[in-house]
């Protein structure tokens, strides 16, 4: 929780422009205080972001990242990753929070169930460039994924954890599975089920049928405004 905050508020520092403080060390932070350092941030994000035009997202920025490289990404991308670490780094605490015996979230923090719990709090204008641009990093970091496991043997993948759906194979296929139930919506309409019940693919098999949704998805993609 205290890198989440500290993220947030050192990118935060560089979209404006001065050196940012890194508080690497969370010993001695509590829980309390920090809320309200993480709000503190959030609100001014907020502020700045509400004054962001369009254009400006693809101005590039320098700055020096905390091994002393200088580096130089348009803001728009900044800003992205920033949101996608929360979301990575928020997984991991999901699963720490089962292990200590928490309250684990409900529902779960994937963005559509935002949606159904504020339906009229959610607006987003989006267009085409930046959808189409996000995918390219989930389809990069998905590629990375399955080739990390297509060296693993069946107790490697089919190996129970607290997290996922149970094994690195069930999860694999879950993230495929989905791709395919949504793009059968887009384009079909509503009817088929999610689907269910436990998947014996090989890596394979998964990282092949998944190339094949991707690229419909991706034809798809490329035909909207």
């Amino acid at each position: 929780f205290n890198h989440l905050y500290a993220v947030e508020s050192v990118w935060l520092e560089r979209w404006h422009g001065r050196p940012p403080q890194y508080r690497i060390s969370a010993e001695g932070v509590e829980m309390t205080p920090l809320w309200d350092e993480f709000r503190d941030v959030a609100k001014r994000r907020d502020a700045y972001l509400a004054g962001l035009k369009d254009a400006e997202l693809r101005v590039d920025l320098t700055y020096k990242n905390l091994k002393g490289e200088t580096l130089t990404f348009p803001l728009g991308a900044m800003l992205l990753h920033v949101c996608n670490h929360g979301s990575y780094h928020r997984a991991q605490a999901v699963n720490m929070l089962r292990r200590v015996g928490a309250d684990l979230p409900k529902p779960e923090s994937d963005y559509i169930f935002m949606k159904l719990e504020k339906p009229d709090g959610t607006a987003c204008q989006l267009d085409a460039d930046t959808v189409r641009s996000y995918f390219r990093y989930s389809d990069w970091a998905q590629s990375r994924t399955l080739s990390a496991a297509a060296s693993l043997s069946n107790v490697q993948l089919d190996r129970q954890f607290e997290m996922g759906l149970g094994t690195l194979r069930q999860t694999l296929s879950h993230i495929r599975d989905g791709e395919h139930w949504w793009l059968t919506n887009w384009t079909k309409g509503p009817g088929a089920l999610f689907p269910e019940g436990g998947s014996r693919e090989s890596i394979e098999a998964i990282a092949s049928s998944f190339t094949k949704t991707r690229d419909a998805r991706n034809e798809l993609l490329q035909s909207m405004t």
